[in-house]
C-alpha cells in the first residue's frame, strides 16, 4: 500500500499538467488569501463603526450593486478567459481585437446600465421600511458598479494569459490597499463614506491591472486593434449575450431574494447577518475558488485540443480537490462559527446558525462552480443560462417561503441550499451527457 502510494506521489510531482496546476493554485491561492483578509478586515472594521443598522443598509446597496455589476460586465470576463487562452498562442490578431471588444463593450455596456439602475432604484426600494431614504446613496454607487464592472473584465484577459502571478500581485495589492479608503471613508462619511472608499479601492484595483495587462500584451507580442473589434462582433450573441444572460439571471435572483429579506420585520437587521455570514462563507471556501480560476483556461485549451482524456482527468481532479478543501475548511469555521459572527459587532450573534448552514452550502457551492467552468469551456453557454435559470427560480421561491414564514436570515440560508443542490444535479446530468 505504501509502495504504491509512492508510486502515484511520483507520477503526480513528475506530472507537466499537475506542476502547471500547482503553480497556478500557489500564485492564486497568494492572491486569494490577501484579498480576503483584507475584505474581511475592512467588513469587519466598517461593521463595527456603522453599527448593525447601517451596515445593513450598506449591506443592502452592495448587494444591489452586485445584481447591476453582472449585468453591466456583459459576461466579457469569462468571453476574455475562454478566447485567450484558446487563441493567444495561434491567432495573435485576433486577440487584439478580443481584448480590444472587452474594453469597448465592458465601458458601454456599464455605463448604460448604470444609468439604467439610478433610474430604477426608487422602485426597487417602495415595498422596504424607511428606504426611501437610501435612494441618492444607492445613486452614488453607480460609480461603484461602473469599476467593478470594468475590473471584471480586466481578470478575464488576466486569466486567459495564465497570468496568474500578476494577477495574485494585482488582487493582492488592491485588497490590501483598499482598506484605508473603505474604512477611512466609514469613520469620516458614514453610509457615503463607506461607499466612496469603496469606489476608491475599485479604481484602484482598475489601475493596477491596467499596468500588468500592458506588459502581458508587450510579452506576447499583442497590440489592440480598437479599429477592427467589431470583425469579432459574433462572439457577442454566440458567447456574451447567454453569459450575460446568466450572471444577470443569478445576479438578479441574489438581489431580489435580498430585497425581499428586507421586507421583513427587522429585516435591514436580518440583511446584515445573512450577508456577514456570506462573507465569512466566501472567506473561509477561498481555496476552492482559487483552484477553480485555474481551471476554465486549462479546460479551454484542452477542449480546443480534442484532448477528451485530459479534460476529464483535469475535470475530475479539480472537483474532488474543492469539495476536500472546502469540507475542511467549513468544518473548521463550524466550530468558530460564534465567535466569527460576535467579531461583527452587537447584533450578530443570531446568525450562527445561519452561517454554519452557509458553510454547508459552500461545499455544494464549489462543485457547482467547477461544472459552470465545464460548461463554458464546452461552449455550452446557452445550455449554462437555463440551468441557472431553474437555479434562480427555486431560490426566489424558497426566498418568498421564507419571507411568508418570517424566517429571517436562516430562511434565505435554507432557500440556497436547496437552489445549488437542484442546480448541481442538473449541471451533472447535462455535462455527464455531453462528455459521453
Amino acid at each position: 500500500m505504501r509502495r504504491r502510494a509512492n508510486r502515484g506521489f511520483e507520477r503526480l510531482t513528475s506530472s507537466r499538467l499537475a506542476s502547471r496546476f500547482a503553480g497556478d493554485f500557489f500564485w492564486l491561492t497568494v492572491a486569494s488569501i490577501a484579498a480576503r483578509v483584507g475584505a474581511l478586515i475592512s467588513v469587519i472594521l466598517v461593521a463595527r463603526i456603522l453599527g448593525n443598522v447601517v451596515y445593513g443598509e450598506f449591506c443592502l446597496i452592495r448587494s444591489t450593486v452586485n445584481g447591476f455589476v453582472v449585468l453591466a460586465s456583459f459576461g466579457m470576463g469569462r468571453t476574455a478567459t475562454k478566447y485567450v487562452a484558446e487563441l493567444a498562442a495561434t491567432d495573435k490578431a485576433r486577440v487584439g481585437r478580443v481584448i480590444a471588444l472587452n474594453y469597448v463593450f465592458s465601458f458601454v455596456s456599464s455605463v448604460i446600465v448604470a444609468a439604467f439602475f439610478c433610474l430604477l432604484t426608487p422602485t426597487l426600494y417602495r415595498e422596504v421600511p424607511e428606504a426611501s431614504r437610501l435612494i441618492s446613496q444607492t445613486r452614488l454607487s453607480s460609480i461603484l458598479l461602473i469599476l467593478s464592472a470594468v475590473v471584471s473584465a480586466q481578470a478575464g484577459v488576466m486569466s486567459g494569459f495564465k497570468a496568474f502571478r500578476g494577477l495574485a500581485v494585482a488582487t493582492a495589492a488592491s485588497g490590501l490597499g483598499s482598506i484605508p479608503f473603505f474604512v477611512l471613508g466609514a469613520y469620516c462619511g458614514g453610509l457615503t463614506g463607506a461607499i466612496l472608499g469603496f469606489a476608491s479601492g475599485a479604481l484602484l484595483n482598475y489601475l493596477i491591472n491596467g499596468c500588468f495587462i500592458y506588459f502581458q500584451l508587450k510579452k506576447h507580442g499583442i497590440r489592440y486593434r480598437f479599429d477592427e473589434f467589431w470583425q469579432e462582433r459574433s462572439i457577442l450573441w454566440n458567447f456574451c449575450l447567454p453569459q450575460t444572460l446568466t450572471s444577470v439571471t443569478t445576479g438578479m435572483a441574489g438581489t431580489l431574494a435580498t430585497v425581499v429579506l428586507a421586507t421583513q420585520e427587522n429585516g435591514i437587521a436580518e440583511v446584515a447577518i445573512f450577508e456577514s455570514a456570506r462573507q465569512i462563507q466566501t472567506s473561509v471556501l477561498y481555496l476552492p475558488n482559487i483552484a477553480t480560476q485555474a481551471l476554465l483556461p486549462t479546460l479551454t485549451e484542452f477542449n480546443a485540443l480534442k484532448e477528451k482524456a485530459r479534460y476529464v482527468k483535469t475535470l475530475k481532479y479539480n472537483a474532488l480537490i474543492n469539495v476536500l478543501f472546502s469540507v475542511v475548511t467549513a468544518l473548521a469555521a463550524s466550530v468558530l462559527a460564534p465567535w466569527a459572527m460576535r467579531a461583527f459587532g452587537e447584533g450578530f450573534e443570531s446568525g450562527v446558525s445561519t452561517l454554519v448552514l452557509l458553510l454547508g452550502v459552500g461545499v455544494i457551492l464549489s462543485v457547482c462552480n467547477v461544472c459552470a467552468s465545464a460548461l463554458t469551456s464546452l461552449g455550452a453557454v446557452w445550455s449554462g443560462f437555463f440551468l441557472n435559470a431553474i437555479w434562480g427560480a427555486v431560490f426566489l421561491t424558497g426566498a418568498w417561503q421564507a419571507s411568508c414564514r418570517g424566517g429571517g436570515a436562516f430562511g434565505l440560508a435554507v432557500a440556497s441550499l436547496v437552489a445549488y443542490s437542484v442546480y448541481l444535479l442538473c449541471c451533472l446530468a447535462f455535462i455527464r451527457k455531453r462528455l459521453a
